[in-house]
């Protein structure tokens, strides 16, 4: 998913206000479509830009939040990337 891509980037660059914006652009579209696996996307992404802030125990709740929601929808390798993202 494009955005899921640009949340991403933008944290590895550190533009968290980009990031930020992009991720709450995703989190209106979960809001509409809400399904299991755009809801773990955007937990993943949540914990990604905590842990980018500096705010790991927020990182670590989403990464958690993220590993439940992907292993629930039978999604075996996001939930992987979530949890090596919970050990980092």
């Amino acid at each position: 998913m494009p955005l899921e891509l640009l949340v991403s980037a933008a944290v590895a660059m550190g533009d968290y206000g980009a990031a930020a914006t992009r991720l709450e652009e995703l989190r209106s579209l979960a809001a509409v479509m809400s399904t299991p696996p755009l809801r773990a996307s955007v937990r993943l992404l949540e914990g990604l830009l905590a842990a980018g802030m500096g705010d790991h125990e927020e990182a670590c709740d989403r990464f958690e939040d993220a590993v439940d929601l992907f292993t629930g929808c039978r999604a075996p390798v996001e939930a992987g990337r979530a949890r090596l993202e919970l050990a980092a």
